[in-house]
């Protein structure tokens, strides 16, 4: 289990990371999942189980 959850939270810094370092890139499921080279359901998946919050909830805040 313990490997899984250090899975899931290098994920997540990855997400967090690209956020923060997106500068003027349209920040959107489909290009994150092609930076990350994860699928985009996957990393909905995962940000949803760790954050609680749908990814694309996430985006709205960011953008209002």
């Amino acid at each position: 289990m313990s490997e899984w959850y250090r899975l899931v939270q290098t994920i997540v810094e990855e997400v967090d990371e690209y956020i923060m370092k997106r500068n003027d890139e349209v920040l959107t499921l489909s290009n994150l999942s092609g930076k990350l080279c994860y699928s985009e359901f996957y990393i909905s998946r995962k940000f949803r189980e760790i954050s609680g919050m749908y990814f694309h909830v996430l985006l709205k805040k960011l953008m209002a």
